[in-house]
Order: C-alpha cells, then structure tokens, then sequence
C-alpha cells in the first residue's frame, strides 16, 4: 500500500496516478477505503492493520506558491470544494498539521519541478527496493 501524504493541491492525484502505471499497481482513494470499511464494521485503523509492514509512505512536498496557482485556477466540479477560495482556505487550516510530519519516507515529490518523469521513474525502483527488504 503506497500512502501519498501532503497538502491539498500538492499533487498527490497526478503522482499516485503515474506512480501507479509504472509499477503496475491498483490505485483506489481513501475515500474508497473508508467507505468499505465502514460498510464492514471496521475503524479506519484497519487497512493500516491489514497492510502492517507493507505502507510506503510518499511526500508530495510541492511549494505553496505553485500549489495556490493550482488552486486558483482548479475547476471545482468533482465536489470536494465549491470553489478556490473554499480550497485555499482549507489549505491554509491544513497547513499547520503538515509543518512536522514524522514519517519514514520513501520518496519526497515536488511538482514544481522540470523533472517530475524522472522523479516518478526514481521514485518507482526506490518503491521497488523498499518492497524486496
């Protein structure tokens, strides 16, 4: 199980999407996984129980300035924001939880960079490697 962790606008879609077809992986939300496991009974806290040792965890750690461009000009369709003000503002009260994550990363991601093929192709024998151990 590969778990993108970042800001909201930070790009963790676009990553998870590519990152996804280059190990030939399923890619569900989770949204997707929490809305099975309530159906089950099960706390959220399960699918970290189920996968255990197996949680890659990705840092999608894109500039504000490039995400806040994003977000101006994102088109709110798909439901989670009306618009981008209600999107910046929820980037704004996230921003804080962000500041000091202590995860063990397998690979930071910044979208705001020339090289994002080359971060993804890095990044999939990084994951590969981290699954052989």
């Amino acid at each position: 199980m590969i778990c993108p962790i970042g800001l909201v606008g930070s790009g963790k879609s676009v990553v998870m999407k590519l990152l996804s077809e280059r190990l030939s992986a399923v890619r569900i939300w989770a949204d997707q996984i929490r809305i099975i496991l309530k159906k089950h009974n099960h706390s959220p806290e399960f699918a970290f129980d189920i996968a255990g040792k197996y949680i890659i965890w990705v840092h999608i750690n894109t500039p504000e300035e490039f995400i806040l461009k994003k977000l101006y000009k994102t088109n709110y369709t798909w439901g989670l924001f009306d618009n981008a003000e209600e999107a910046i503002q929820n980037y704004y009260d996230r921003k804080p939880l962000h500041r000091n994550i202590n995860f063990p990363f397998s690979y930071t991601f910044d979208l705001s960079r020339s090289d994002f093929p080359a971060q993804i192709e890095e990044s999939a024998e990084k994951i590969k490697k981290d699954l052989q151990s």
